[in-house]
């Protein structure tokens, strides 16, 4: 009878067969409990990053809106700094005459 390490040819494929059940029943049970529960997580979590890009990129096109704003706002009150410096160097030379 042929051998290898000791054993018959049998019994090595007793041991191919329980080593084959082990590791198919082992893929079955981290499909049930593992990666099918992950994919569906994976899904969500994929929904939920867009859903908060979308989110973000509509605060970022608020933010830019209202810094547009500023800026226009900013411009005006220059101008009324402006206007207010010469009416107060006007008011100046009107009371120095006085």
């Amino acid at each position: 009878m042929h051998t290898l390490l000791g054993l018959g040819w049998d019994e090595w494929g007793s041991i191919v067969a329980i080593v084959a059940s082990i590791c198919v029943l082992a893929n079955w049970i981290l499909n049930k409990t593992v990666r099918i529960p992950l994919n569906d997580l994976g899904k969500r979590l994929s929904h939920f990053t867009d859903e908060s890009l979308k989110v973000r990129q509509q605060n970022a096109e608020a933010m830019n809106a209202i810094e547009n704003r500023v800026i226009k706002v900013e411009g005006r009150l220059d101008g009324h700094d402006m206007e207010f410096k010469h009416l107060y160097e006007k008011e100046a030379k009107r009371n120095e005459k006085n």
